[in-house]
């Protein structure tokens, strides 16, 4: 992918206002690190306290660059990651992995910003890869219960009917609960959030729309230079997971052949 073409995943995640928080500024003099706030000293010994201090938390902020994590959300509706912002910025790929995928799909407006994704993904040769709890299994079953019989439905038909439309569209579907949501756009990014099990939990953060989500950023080569950012970046890794779950799951082509069963 040309470094043109790449997601800047700080650009885009700074349009999400006060619901993005950045983790900190090494060049800050005052950083908030859920302790107490560094203000001006009083004395050459509070002082030598107060850079010690500081540069233990630039120190910090380091590692938290080269593990790729540049930001956090406070909750996902009205961010640059919520869906309907999201889908129109996208222009490579996108692999998700969520319950239902209810949040890409539910409405119109939503379907018709899908469609214009996948559209757009496969004019340059991306794809999309979508990672759906199985209805049929046992694991719907359970999660189906624990949220008081309140999980996505509608939202698989609709998925089955568009990968017969575009061949860009793959979805999958695992048999175990899920562990989190991850949403990986353009190589570049991703964001992850954990997911609550039961009704109480998934009622409290709102169906998930106010969890927060954590933001990864992928290694990137530095402009004319020899040198990667986020070299240490997890990023990979969670990759490497969302890969291994998709190949040991089914195709959803599958479960709508067998008769689209729901195991409630």
């Amino acid at each position: 992918m040309d470094h043109e073409d790449k997601q800047q995943p700080a650009a885009i995640l700074k349009q999400a206002g006060e619901k993005s928080t950045a983790i900190a500024s090494a060049s800050d003099f005052s950083i908030n690190y859920n302790t107490n706030i560094l203000t001006p000293p009083s004395d050459d010994e509070s002082i030598t306290k107060i850079i010690a201090e500081l540069e233990g938390y630039r120190k910090k902020i380091r590692l938290y660059e080269e593990l790729g994590i540049i930001n956090c959300t406070e909750e996902l509706k009205g961010t640059t990651l919520e869906p309907l912002q999201c889908m129109p910025s996208i222009r490579n790929s996108l692999y998700f992995m969520g319950v239902g995928g209810e949040k890409w799909v539910k409405d119109a407006q939503l379907r018709k910003n899908f469609e214009n994704m996948l559209r757009r993904t496969k004019a340059v040769g991306g794809e999309v890869k979508f990672l759906l709890i199985n209805p049929a299994s046992k694991a719907y079953s359970n999660l189906y219960q624990l949220r008081g019989e309140s999980v996505p439905y509608e939202s698989y038909g609709r998925f089955a009917t568009m990968v017969d439309i575009f061949d860009n569209l793959k979805v999958h579907l695992y048999s175990h609960m899920p562990s989190f949501r991850m949403q990986f756009v353009d190589d570049s990014y991703l964001a992850i959030s954990r997911y609550y099990f039961d009704k109480p939990a998934h009622d409290h953060w709102a169906g998930g729309w106010k969890i927060p989500h954590l933001i990864i950023c992928n290694e990137q080569q530095e402009f004319d230079k020899s040198e990667v950012k986020h070299k240490g970046s997890l990023f990979g890794s969670f990759l490497l997971a969302y890969n291994s779950i998709w190949d040991n799951g089914i195709d959803i082509k599958q479960w709508d052949a067998e008769g689209k069963k729901f195991n409630k």
